[in-house]
């Protein structure tokens, strides 16, 4: 069961398998964000996302597809914060301003134009350990986490082993397979801020993801006490309960706190997990019906229809 969580469980839907807090940011989940926001283990680009398969492609590919997913001017029209701060950063050129540009683009999903923000508080300052942070969680929400290392060690060093950048540093080497030392980044963040539920669900996905169940469950657990509300962590802990064998605790866990076809999503995902693969294949179905837009769940479906044609492994 773990391998097979381990393969296509990076990617749930309005929960996010843990959440990254960047500065000033609320921990939000992996799709109500999109690609905005605090990110996770999740292979929701954003708020909260590392990808359940490798990402192929040029970087200039990956820019492209950010643009093509919002066109910049028609947001700077209508966005009132993101006019606010390009106003003030043109009136007040500081490497402050520069990141609150960076942070307003990418919440609205353009990814590209916030690296450039990122990277001009960086010439206004090169000690700007936040720039450096966002800098890395963009790379890693690319597709591409090793080109984030760098930015995320000097993150690291010039916040003074900040938990957020330290988390993020985490989910860069877990998202390029270093878990054992992706666990140890998000222990350090523990030690420094105790009840970070962002850091909290990433501990409690890894343990998950390296079998270690009880573990999980325990890091989850605290999470959930802490932030009831978070959908991240209630979602990881479904995936907790998945994993001990429990499908319909499972279900009715992440009926609670999903949307239709996020319902279906997340069902594909544990049905999927579980070698269910007609069903999975259903339930993605159900999910592309309610919501064409869902991100992966076109590769998700494809996946499940080409496992679907063997034999279900729970037979």
């Amino acid at each position: 069961m773990s391998r097979a969580l381990g393969c296509v469980l990076l990617a749930l839907l309005e929960a996010g398998c843990a959440a990254h807090r960047a500065p000033d940011t609320d921990v939000a989940s992996a799709a109500s964000s999109g690609s905005a926001g605090p990110s996770s283990l999740s292979s929701v680009p954003g708020e909260e996302g590392l990808s359940p398969s490798s990402t192929t492609g040029s970087v200039a590919e990956a820019k492209t597809r950010s643009l093509e997913q919002t066109t910049s001017e028609l947001v700077e029209e209508t966005d009132r914060d993101l006019k606010a701060v390009l106003r003030t950063a043109a009136t007040e050129p500081s490497a402050e301003n520069e990141r609150r540009v960076a942070d307003a683009y990418r919440k609205a999903g353009i990814l590209d134009l916030s690296y450039e923000h990122f990277s001009q508080a960086i010439r206004l300052d090169p000690r700007d350990g936040w720039a450096y942070e966002g800098r890395a969680r963009i790379w890693r929400d690319w597709g591409f986490p090793a080109q984030g290392l760098g930015d995320a060690h000097r993150a690291a060093y010039f916040l003074h082993d900040a938990p957020e950048a330290l988390n993020t540093l985490g989910t860069l080497l877990y998202a390029q397979g270093q878990r054992s030392e992706a666990r140890q980044f998000f222990e350090r963040a523990l030690r420094k801020e105790p009840d970070a539920v962002y850091a909290l669900n990433n501990l409690c996905y890894a343990a998950l993801m390296d079998g270690d169940i009880g573990g999980a469950r325990t890091v989850c657990e605290r999470a959930v006490a802490i932030e009831p509300r978070s959908t991240a962590a209630r979602n990881n802990l479904a995936l907790v309960t998945m994993a001990e064998g429990d499908v319909a605790g499972a279900t009715r866990a992440f009926a609670e706190s999903a949307s239709p076809a996020a319902l279906q999503y997340n069902l594909g995902l544990v049905y999927l997990g579980s070698g269910r693969y007609a069903e999975a294949a259903a339930a993605f179905e159900n999910a592309v019906r309610l919501n064409p837009t869902l991100p992966f769940v076109d590769e998700r479906l494809k996946q499940a229809r080409l496992l679907a044609g063997g034999k279900d492994a729970r037979r």
